[in-house]
């Protein structure tokens, strides 16, 4: 009898080892799958549609801006600024990304500047985009593939971090970073996402996620990814559809759907997408959402395929409206076509010089307005514009419409 009870217990504890080998192994298992899943794309597909009825010829523009505001930028001491292609408003200082980082105050004086050219920690080659969190101004270079900071106050070097990919732009959001990619392979990174999140400035150890990984979303087209009020957006130019990416997901936000036009099947797609071509044949199609900005009130975005036109939303009221054309009511309002960040409650707009030369030649300015009008000042900074000045800022509130 006690052979019989050795024996079974025996086979007892071999059954338990067993069973533990097995927990153990289906364990490690499920923790490399967690790990593997925790760097890949996920999407949360809950989103706000936006469906446009019309696409309006023109719109006047006193019946969308409710406010508006020139800030003309000095370019004295050297301060010459070219095209513009990204403005941040943070701490009552105006932040141009051009040849280089032009900072202005609110009135237009300017501050301090950041465009030396060279190999030094310092200077920079390349600059593709800015951000600023926590008084350090983030200056991803892409040339040399190093993030510049900077004192954002005054403008003072504080070092450089290197990045291991080869990326477009790198944006400073609170939880991280946020990369656009070319879809280029490394020893860090795969090369198949068009996003990249980091933890942290520690680059070396590669991509904690990786967003967005289909051939669609390879393909860079300008003006697909804008960053405002310390979110990066991302437009799929093909299904306009908008995407919000942070650290923690990649979800998406906006879907842009037109009554009576179709939206470009999967095969069109495919077939554009093989052939690096942006436009369909077809012109039922409604397509090609790009340049989107956002506020807590506001969603704009521009359509480049099928009818050309701009789309404004509405979040408090879920009305949106689209237009061709923006005409102002008055010789002195600038309506602007692009915009190029925001602040608050207001979309910035950069006006360059040779536009506001060409509208006073064409226009003029009417009657010149008394000191006490309202738009007085706005009429004379249009009427002191020259062709060598530099662009003028311009905010622009949307009426609740």
């Amino acid at each position: 009898m006690s052979i019989l009870i050795l024996f079974l217990s025996k086979n007892i504890i071999n059954e338990m080892k067993s069973t533990l080998r097995n927990v153990y192994w289906t364990l490690f298992v499920v923790l490399c799958l967690v790990g593997c899943i925790s760097k890949t794309s996920t999407v949360e597909e809950e989103c706000t549609e936006l469906i446009i009825s019309e696409i309006k010829d023109s719109v006047c523009f006193s019946d969308v801006i409710e406010e508006y505001q020139y800030i003309p930028l000095s370019n004295r001491d050297g301060y010459t600024i070219g095209e513009i292609s990204q403005v941040l408003i943070s701490e009552g200082k105006i932040y141009i990304l051009s040849d280089g980082v032009f900072c202005y105050d609110m009135k237009g004086n300017p501050l301090f500047r950041i465009n030396e050219k060279g190999g030094e920690k310092s200077e920079i080659l390349n600059g593709t985009s800015i951000s600023i969190e926590d008084g350090i101004l983030y200056l991803y270079d892409e040339r040399k593939r190093v993030i510049h900071k900077y004192n954002s106050k005054n403008g003072k070097f504080i070092e450089n971090v290197s990045v291991p990919e080869s990326v477009k732009g790198i944006y400073k959001i609170k939880e991280g970073f946020i990369a656009e990619t070319f879809s280029c392979t490394s020893e860090f990174y795969e090369g198949v996402a068009r996003f990249l999140a980091y933890d942290n400035s520690d680059f070396s150890n590669g991509p904690q996620k990786i967003y967005l990984s289909d051939d669609l979303y390879n393909f860079p087209i300008y003006g697909q990814v804008t960053f405002n009020n310390g979110n990066v957006l991302f437009s799929d130019y093909f299904n306009n559809k908008v995407y919000k990416i942070d650290n923690d997901s990649c979800s998406l936000s906006y879907h842009v759907k037109f009554n009576g036009f179709s939206a470009l099947p999967s095969n069109v797609i495919n077939d554009m997408v093989e052939q690096r071509n942006l436009i369909a044949e077809d012109n039922d199609y409604q397509y090609g959402l790009v340049d989107m900005y956002e506020n807590q009130d506001f969603f704009v975005g521009d359509i480049q395929g099928g009818i050309k036109c701009k789309i404004i939303y509405n979040k408090k009221s879920n009305n949106s409206v689209a237009f061709k054309r923006l005409y102002s009511s008055s010789r002195y309002q600038m309506a602007p076509y692009k915009f190029v960040g925001t602040n608050n409650g207001y979309f910035i707009h950069a006006i360059p010089a040779e536009t506001i030369i060409m509208f006073k030649k064409i226009f003029g300015f009417g009657d010149i307005l008394p000191s006490d009008n309202p738009d007085y000042e706005k009429q004379r900074i249009l009427m002191n514009c020259n062709a060598d000045d530099n662009p003028i800022i311009a905010l622009y509130k949307f009426k609740n419409f």
